[in-house]
């Protein structure tokens, strides 16, 4: 292969995933995965920490070292002629109790490493619940367009009735310039709402982790329900504390920083150790002379300085300012579970009235054109009727907009997978 086909499959790869038209919320939540660079990096902070676990492995594993030296010696008032000398030497060592120090070490940066793993789930659930705000936000903004569509459209309609009306004379002059006036607030309206679709757009472009013009429709679907949303706070609290992600990074922590106030006391405790080694010296690789020995090494510290108890000290301090930590995770996580269920039943009864307003709203409609065009009416109430209508079906758009947002951060907070 190539050096061109290599670059070029380099860049293929290195390409942000591009949506499909109609894009659907698993697609999308897919691609935001894919693309986003702050995942990329809770990704690479993740290995960093896997590799510091193996860092502190490695006390606990054989040490094993090679030494090699050639060099020429002589001397600068005497007639001694130079020497070389080639020396070379194999020495192992392997800790072999050091009262858990080391393997507390071990414990400790595996705890850090779930903590980091934590931290990156809980990016990704964020990134995930964006991406779901940002997706139902854009099907909302459309559908207000076509409320706004539809509004000015039976505002024109109801402007061309005005107008005949008048010219045979059983209007009054005022309700055509009325009519008017109606029409330029809708199109108006419809401007604004457009407005707010192409921003939702680009917003949803961004959450996906692109740039540029989106060029792609959204498939016709929202956030589903989330099992338990119905119910009351107790029933989920326990599903809270299980899988988010800030909990259990607090948790990880907390149990990384007791590792390590185990690891500061050993400075108290001995260690015992063995080592074994060969070496060999002479005048030429070919023609040396070696040795061998072997042992075992116990050290202890005995006085320094109180540098131990100070460490002991400050690790027992993070350990309890840790713990503190995840007990305020866990109250913070109920209290915002409080607050999205109480987000989702308001929702939905707001959505559940918003449809009764649109369906009497509509009544109302019919009968306040009927009683103008029978003449016993006024065109202001056709009007006030109109703008009730299309105020009944926003309310009903932004309430479910409202519950499709609510249960993406309920998502989150549950730590729940899926689209």
């Amino acid at each position: 292969m190539t050096s061109a086909s290599l670059l070029l499959l380099a860049a293929i790869a290195a390409a942000p995933l591009q949506p499909s038209s109609p894009l659907t919320l698993a697609d999308a939540v897919r691609i935001a995965e894919a693309n986003e660079p702050s995942l990329r990096s809770a990704r690479a902070d993740v290995r960093a920490a896997e590799a510091r676990v193996d860092e502190a492995r490695a006390p606990l594993l054989p040490q094993v070292a090679a030494t090699a030296q050639a060099s020429r010696s002589g001397a600068f008032r005497s007639r001694v002629s130079p020497e070389n000398q080639w020396t070379g030497g194999l020495t192992a060592q392997q800790l072999v109790w050091d009262f858990g120090t080391a393997s507390a070490g071990l414990a400790g940066a595996r705890a850090s490493a779930r903590a980091q793993a934590a931290t990156a789930r809980e990016a990704r659930l964020s990134i995930d619940a964006q991406v779901r705000s940002a997706f139902v936000e854009a099907h909302a903004a459309r559908a207000l367009v076509a409320i706004a569509r539809e509004t000015l459209a039976n505002q024109g309609a109801q402007l061309e009735k005005v107008r005949a009306f008048v010219e045979v004379g059983s209007k009054p002059e005022s309700d055509l310039a009325q009519a008017r006036s109606q029409v330029a607030q809708s199109r108006l309206a419809l401007v604004q709402a457009g407005s707010r679709q192409s921003l939702a757009r680009v917003q949803l472009h961004r959450a996906l982790g692109l740039t540029g013009t989106p060029g792609y429709e959204l498939a016709e679907e929202t956030v589903p329900a989330v099992a338990g949303e119905d119910g009351p706070v107790e029933a989920l609290g326990s599903s809270v504390d299980a899988g988010r992600p800030a909990i259990q990074r607090a948790a990880y922590l907390a149990a990384a920083q007791e590792r390590a106030v185990e690891k500061a006391r050993g400075g108290w405790l001995p260690s015992l150790g063995i080592f074994a080694g060969a070496s060999a010296i002479g005048a030429r690789p070919t023609d040396v002379d070696g040795g061998w020995s072997a042992g075992a090494t116990l050290s202890w510290s005995l006085l320094d300085g109180g540098l131990t108890r100070a460490r002991v000290h400050e690790a027992a301090a993070t350990l309890e300012s840790l713990r503190a930590g995840e007990e305020t995770a866990r109250q913070d996580a109920q209290l915002e579970l409080a607050q999205v269920l109480s987000t989702i039943h308001g929702a939905k009864s707001a959505w559940d009235a918003a449809a009764e307003a649109v369906s009497a709203a509509g009544e109302q409609l019919r009968l306040a054109a009927a009683r103008y065009e029978a003449g016993a009416g006024t065109l202001l109430e056709v009007n006030d009727a109109q703008a009730a209508a299309a105020s009944a079906s926003a309310q009903g758009v932004e309430a479910e907009l409202q519950l499709a947002q609510a249960r993406a951060q309920l998502l989150a907070l549950l730590g729940r997978d899926g689209a």
